[in-house]
């Protein structure tokens, strides 16, 4: 009788023990242990990931051209102001113009009778002068000759600083020197309102110098 309740008793213990066992995993899985579900196998996709692509910035380098490109004025420090004419007893009037430095600049006067200035570089002379001479009129290519005329070949117009109009030209027959007529109410004629206007170049003079010569006139203006 003792051997089958010690055997018994044994039993007991092993279950309780089994019980035990049972109960506190059943514990540690419902509330402490992680979840782990399990799935089955399939497609994988694989997704390929870039890092972000800065948007790339342009800079526009090409260089500002065109018509609204400036233009260099004369200044004080390039030109100089000359002033002359307006005698008393003669017919022409006062005036000013701007000579580059670069040029000399040379005035004659006789008594108050008669006045030349004469602007000059190397072999070129612009000479304005004012004397109590008679005139002509001026006629080119195309032309009839009058009386009192002078004949003149090829011409370029230039206008001055007060709104007249001018033609420079060679005498017919000459290779150098130019003479300037204004265009008055019955034609071209000389003397100008200035006084009688030549270019001193040399034969076959060069045509850049004769453009400067001719911006140098173009700043004419009565005064």
């Amino acid at each position: 009788m003792n051997g089958f309740f010690s055997f018994f008793g044994k039993f007991v213990l092993v279950v309780l023990v089994i019980g035990l066992l049972i109960g506190g995993g059943y514990y540690l899985g419902k509330g402490k242990l992680p979840f782990m579900s399990y799935q089955a196998p399939g497609a994988v996709t694989t997704v390929a990931v870039t890092p972000d692509t800065p948007t790339p910035t342009t800079t526009d380098e090409r260089p500002i051209t065109g018509a609204i490109a400036p233009t260099a004025s004369p200044t004080a420090a390039t030109t100089q102001t000359v002033t002359g004419g307006g005698l008393p007893g003669l017919s022409f009037g006062a005036y000013t113009l701007q000579v580059p430095v670069s040029w000399t600049v040379k005035k004659e006067t006789n008594a108050g009778v008669s006045e030349k200035i004469s602007i000059t570089q190397g072999a070129y002379t612009l000479a304005i002068y004012q004397a109590p001479t008679g005139g002509a009129q001026c006629t080119y290519p195309g032309e009839t000759p009058v009386e009192m005329s002078t004949a003149f070949g090829a011409y370029t117009t230039i206008h001055d600083g007060s709104g007249g109009e001018f033609r420079r030209a060679l005498a017919q027959g000459s290779t150098s020197g130019f003479t300037v007529c204004q265009k008055g109410s019955s034609g071209f004629g000389l003397p100008t309102m200035y006084g009688h206007v030549t270019y001193g170049t040399p034969a076959a003079p060069d045509p850049a110098m004769l453009l400067q010569m001719d911006a140098i006139f173009a700043t004419l203006k009565k005064s």
